[in-house]
């Protein structure tokens, strides 16, 4: 109980939870309650079975609370179910306590997926981290449990399901197979990523990430989970001296090197699948049902690889050392967190300064964009300010297809056309008669952070007076 009151900090230290796509989420929750109402003609409901966990949970809360504290709830319960079902997972696969741990995995939570806002793929992470805990820890009900919480994983957010699934029948398969023949067992396992790569680049259309290979394999290794803006290497750093000295000292110990590898052999492998999909298998796929592709696939997966580098710290001996670095690290994490959620916080006091200059019920769009390596999302700015005076017009949830919201063309709320909303996102929207009156937030100063708001005319792009940061005004943050 007072880990988990702990852990619930973050979702309470700033006057808003600076979390990406939650803004998002929280701005289409009210607009739920419009369209329920009947107050918003051209918008309605459609029927959704994935990638919507955390909106039903959000739009339930909000029937009881207010949305800015059914959104603290929502994602409450987001960080519980992530963290102990990541803690149960560890500690089964370690066969032992876990405690000291405990600080690595609350940074884990809150880290990347989180920042972004990717709230209901992380819950689906949760649910599948406990349900594959269950399984390893009852040969007689696993399978049941997994049966049952695959549907509720699935309707959070299909990766979770699949990853659930996939590695249950991966440890089931190394249950039945001889030790020798692991190692055989993990490379057949990458081989099937391997004809996955291709099956899905012939069938679909898709999208790799920018970098190379070999970025994508040093990078984003599930440390890169942690790295938020330059600053936050220094913890990253006191990992990989954790994990580098605690190997050292197995080996040191007496232990040799082919004892270590077998008592690590279930994380090591199911670390290294994970990490062959993640430089093999593309970072957006563009489905035919939908407008826009499932994307962020490359970084969405590290917060596998994050959880399985828990379980390799946690199958090696525990030292005393150990838990004043762990702690040390939580502490830089969370201090360097609570630092550029202010900033964002602050930047969110201005925006809801600035559209309480407009008249009420108007249309505003965005071009708010982060310096140079920082990884905190500033998408979505204006949605949670817009709440109850103005219209988010670019927002991206109804003309992706892939929500609950859906929109007519010609509705005076939001574009219909995602093509639309991904230009007003860029800056490259030229305003047609049809969308006035509107309102462009953009930054006015080489300053990142000082933002500005002004009406925009037919035939004008919608960026046209943007100053974006260069690296020279990142120097302060990013660093």
């Amino acid at each position: 109980m007072v880990i988990s009151g702990v852990l619930l900090v973050p979702c309470f230290w700033q006057k808003r939870i600076e979390a990406g796509d939650l803004r998002s989420h929280i701005y289409n929750a009210w607009l739920v309650q419009l369209i329920e109402r009947g107050q918003a003609p051209g918008l309605w409901l459609a029927p959704v079975h994935n990638n919507v966990l955390f909106d039903y949970l959000l739009s339930g809360l909000a029937r009881i609370f207010s949305l800015p504290n059914a959104a603290r709830l929502a994602c409450g319960i987001v960080v519980l179910m992530f963290f102990w079902g990541a803690f149960s997972f560890v500690g089964t696969i370690a066969g032992r306590s876990v405690w000291a741990l405990a600080p690595l995995l609350a940074a884990v939570t809150y880290g990347w997926t989180f920042q972004e806002g990717f709230l209901n793929y992380e819950l689906s992470l949760g649910l599948a981290f406990a349900g594959l805990a269950l399984f390893l820890r009852s040969k007689t009900w696993g399978w049941v449990a997994l049966l049952l919480i695959a549907p509720v994983a699935f309707l959070a957010h299909p990766i979770g399901a699949v990853w659930m699934l996939a590695a249950a029948l991966y440890l089931a398969l190394l249950q039945l197979t001889p030790l020798k023949f692991h190692s055989l067992l993990a490379c057949l396992a990458i081989v099937a990523v391997v004809v996955l790569h291709f099956a899905v680049q012939s069938r679909y259309r898709v999208e790799y990430p920018s970098s190379s290979a070999l970025y994508t394999l040093l990078f984003y290794n599930g440390l890169d989970q942690l790295i938020l803006t330059l600053r936050y290497v220094l913890p990253v750093l006191l990992v990989v001296a954790l994990l580098l000295v605690g190997i050292a000292g197995e080996i040191r110990s007496g232990m040799g090197a082919r004892q270590l590898l077998a008592r690590s052999s279930k994380p090591l492998q199911l670390y290294l699948v994970v990490q062959a999909a993640i430089v093999l298998l593309p970072n957006a796929i563009y489905f035919p049902q939908y407008p826009v592709p499932i994307s962020a696939l490359t970084t969405r997966l590290t917060s596998i690889s994050s959880v399985l580098l828990c379980c390799l710290l946690g199958t090696l001996h525990p030292q005393k050392w150990q838990r004043p670095v762990l702690w040390s690290l939580a502490v830089l994490f969370f201090v360097f967190v609570y630092q550029d959620t202010a900033v964002l916080n602050r930047m969110e006091d201005q925006v809801e300064r600035l559209v309480q200059t407009i008249p009420a019920g108007q249309r505003v769009i965005s071009t708010i964009g982060g310096p140079p390596r920082y990884r905190f999302s500033t998408k979505h700015l204006p949605d949670f300010s817009c709440i109850g005076h103005c219209f988010s017009y670019g927002n991206y949830e109804a003309p992706s297809s892939a929500f609950r919201i859906r929109a007519a063309v010609g509705n005076p709320f939001v574009v219909s056309d995602i093509h639309d909303a991904t230009l007003m996102e860029e800056g490259r929207y030229v305003v047609r008669a049809r969308d006035l009156p509107l309102y462009q937030l953009y930054q006015c100063s080489p300053d990142w952070t000082q933002l500005c708001i002004q009406p925009l005319k037919e035939g004008q792009r919608n960026d046209l007076y943007g100053v974006h940061p260069g690296a020279d005004s990142a120097l302060g943050l990013s660093k």
